[in-house]
């Protein structure tokens, strides 16, 4: 509201993919059974929607990000990472339903400013490389390390349902949300639909870069 609407060219907000189902529409769970930040998010970009520079503004949808180094703060994500010599050990071993995008910060940058220079853009970008199932992330991790394993557990649909009754108390409606619902799924664009290079186009690639524990 502060602003000159004379002098803004463009205004670019970082939502969350959180807020939205599949179909790059918003989710009514977001609003309903989603975690502070999540709800705040979703009332952000209705907020945006509806003030006066609206027609100026393009929301950015982060999905996974990735990315840092000793020199650089290290994703939520990637700090988990950095010690995936241990958390592998026992994940590698089973398959379990979902999928989900990711986007390395630095492929990330390029699209900030893909999005300020280019004025034929849609209004609402999810940015992500291409989808990846939970189960072939994890292989493509543990065979990173030198881990990969000689057979693998499926571990069904009922059996993270039957956690979130078990663990009803430690888990919450967000949180029961995602494993009742762990496609994560969307319509997305990289730096490649713009006719930049991908910096980081698999999980591999980020890995080369981090300073594995």
């Amino acid at each position: 509201s502060y602003l000159d609407s004379k002098k803004v060219k463009k205004i670019i907000y970082f939502s969350t993919a959180s807020i939205l189902t599949q179909n790059n529409q918003l989710s009514d769970a977001a609003k309903t059974e989603g975690t502070p930040y999540v709800k705040s998010k979703y009332q952000g970009y209705l907020a945006l929607k509806q003030c006066d520079l609206s027609d100026k503004v393009v929301t950015l949808f982060p999905t996974v990000v990735l990315g840092g180094s000793g020199k650089h703060p290290y994703s939520h994500i990637s700090q988990g990472l950095l010690e995936i010599k241990k958390s592998i050990r026992w994940a590698r071993w089973f398959k379990v339903p979902g999928s989900f995008h990711f986007l390395h910060a630095e492929d990330i940058a390029k699209m900030v400013t893909i999005s300020m220079t280019n004025d034929d853009l849609p209004v609402d970008i999810v940015m992500g490389n291409k989808e990846i199932t939970f189960n072939d992330a994890f292989l493509e991790l543990a065979s990173f390390v030198k881990k990969a394993p000689l057979l693998r557990l499926s571990l069904p649909r009922w059996f993270f349902r039957a956690l979130t009754r078990i663990f009803k108390k430690r888990i919450d409606s967000w949180g029961r949300h995602c494993l009742n619902h762990p496609y994560f799924n969307y319509d997305t664009h990289n730096p490649e639909d713009f006719n930049h290079a991908v910096s980081f186009p698999t999980l591999s690639t980020v890995l080369s870069k981090m300073e594995l524990n």
